[in-house]
């Protein structure tokens, strides 16, 4: 908001249902992990981003041209399942990398 681009009047989201709160949250060292990896995915992406448009830019088609980077808020706690829980999960976590090396899945 102290930036001017998202207004107070606006307001937040209402959190998913679904979704517990942080505090409630199980395996918070691995979400936080999870979420580092998405940030630094994302800021590689954008880095990938500012070497087309000055490419874009050196090649003077900028006025021209129409770049979008569209990215959502990170890792969701909400997408994988417990497991711990007998119900199944909505997507494959492997336990192990292809290398034979732990995943690190609680």
């Amino acid at each position: 908001m102290e930036m001017g681009i998202v207004q107070e009047k606006w307001g937040i989201t209402p959190r998913d249902p679904r979704v517990p709160l942080w505090e409630l949250a199980s395996y918070k060292d691995w979400e936080m992990r999870r979420m580092a990896v998405y940030a630094a995915q994302v800021e590689q992406l954008d880095r990938g981003i500012g070497k087309v448009v000055a490419n874009v830019e050196q090649l003077g088609i900028a006025e021209n041209t129409l770049i979008l980077f569209m990215a959502d808020n990170g890792g969701n706690y909400e997408e994988l399942g417990d497991p711990g829980l007998e119900a199944p999960r909505p997507i494959h976590v492997p336990y192990k990398t292809l290398d034979g090396h732990s995943s690190d899945w609680p």
